[in-house]
């Protein structure tokens, strides 16, 4: 991209291989783009590199399964291949390198879908009428207004494996949401034009797989990452360079949206007022001590009870410097 550089690039890489599972020859060669087009012939200040794997194996394989692990291996490889290209260009040594992922990953180990209990108990007339429409646990009703709202948020509030249900803010709190014993798409950060009716999530367990790796969500499916779980929100960030403190492990809070502002910071390039996220100073070596950085955490609760039991969901926020993070959900029942 763009267009016009399809020429140039095919030029200098061949064709593009074909996605495939494992995606390791696009992964090589997206590793070969940075440093042959990015470095070599646009001399570049700043890089950023997507590679597209393990995210597909383990998708389709599990956490911790012998496939993923092997591309993790093989992932390693081309990262230290990176390196390697930096080095021999004489760059390594003045280049600040950032290694993260967009996201954890949690076990799937349910067997019924949002869609099928809707169906089952006549809030959804079929699996794929428009009377109700999901787009993952985004549930758009479209047919019966407030009473068949109010009908599934209480059906997802009485069944075990569904977890966190979210709507829209109610009169009262912005952080409440308008059906009881729900919490309000703003505690979530996710109250936006397009937000839907009702948006819910599967339950989630600290258990661990066959593999031995913990995290499980009570839906149907191999492994994902589409949950509030902290195995899902907890990501993997590393940061190596000579603006970068050495041998420094923070507990502070961050989020990819991070990654702009401290990228600009460190080239000197002005922040727009219009730009998300913060920069990570305790992650710079004339920054502060991250155990001096001030984490302000704060719960938001909502409950309900029915003539049987109790549903009671915490969400946990942490917020540094004026950004707030969303660290996980927990629901319980009685």
């Amino acid at each position: 991209m763009p267009d016009t550089l399809e020429e140039f690039v095919t030029t200098i890489l061949g064709p593009a291989p074909p996605a495939a599972r494992p995606n390791l020859p696009r992964v090589r060669r997206a590793v070969d783009a940075l440093l042959q087009i990015g470095i070599d012939h646009f001399h570049a200040d700043a890089l950023i590199v997507w590679i597209t794997e393990p995210d597909g194996t383990a998708h389709a394989e599990g956490v911790g399964a012998p496939p993923t692990l092997q591309v993790l291996g093989a992932v390693d490889r081309e990262v230290g291949r990176l390196l390697a290209g930096l080095e021999s260009r004489g760059l390594l040594q003045t280049s600040d390198i950032f290694v993260t992922t967009d996201h954890g990953f949690s076990t799937l180990t349910g067997t019924q879908s949002l869609t099928a209990l809707l169906v089952e108990h006549g809030l959804k007339a079929a699996p794929t009428s428009s009377d109700v429409v999901l787009a993952g646990g985004a549930i758009h009703v479209t047919e019966g207004g407030q009473e068949r709202i109010r009908a599934i948020v209480q059906l997802l509030q009485q069944t075990d494996w569904v977890g966190p249900v979210f709507t829209p803010a109610g009169p009262r709190s912005e952080t409440e949401g308008w059906v009881p014993g729900t919490l309000s798409f703003a505690t979530l950060l996710w109250n936006h034009p397009r937000s839907a009716d009702i948006l819910a999530m599967g339950n989630w367990t600290g258990a661990t797989n066959e593999f031995g790796f913990p995290g499980a969500v009570m839906m149907p499916g191999v492994a994902t990452h589409v949950y509030s779980s902290p195995y899902d929100i907890r990501a993997t960030f590393i940061a190596v360079g000579p603006d970068i403190k050495n041998g420094v492990r923070s507990s502070v809070p961050t989020g990819n949206v991070d990654l702009a502002p401290t990228v600009l910071a460190l080239l000197g390039v002005p922040i727009p007022d219009t730009m998300d996220g913060r920069v990570l100073r305790e992650a710079l070596r004339n920054g502060p001590d991250p155990s001096d950085v001030q984490v302000i955490t704060r719960e938001f609760v909502a409950e309900t009870s029915w003539d049987r039991g109790r549903y009671r969901l915490v969400l946990r926020r942490s917020e540094v410097d004026g950004t707030t993070y969303v660290d996980f959900t927990e629901v319980t029942r009685h």
